[in-house]
C-alpha cells in the first residue's frame, strides 16, 4: 500500500490523458471519512501563494516544504 500527499495525487486525478487510457481507474484510491476538504480546497489562491512567499522572505526561510 502506498500513500500519498493531495498535492502530489491531484494532477494524477485529474489529468485528462490518464483518464482518457484508464490510468487512474487502476488504482484504488481511498477517502477515509470524513473528508474534511477537497482536493481543490487545499490549494492555495495566487493571493495566498504570494502572502506566504512573502512571508517566508521576511522569515528567511528559502524554501517553504
Amino acid at each position: 500500500m502506498g500513500f500519498t500527499q493531495p498535492h502530489a495525487a491531484l494532477p494524477v486525478i485529474q489529468d485528462t490523458s490518464n483518464n482518457a487510457k484508464g490510468f487512474t481507474s487502476r488504482i484504488l484510491w481511498y477517502f477515509p471519512q470524513p473528508v474534511f476538504a477537497k482536493f481543490e480546497d487545499t490549494i492555495l489562491a495566487k493571493e495566498e501563494h504570494d502572502l506566504a512567499q512573502e512571508l517566508k522572505e521576511k522569515l528567511g526561510i528559502n524554501k517553504i516544504v
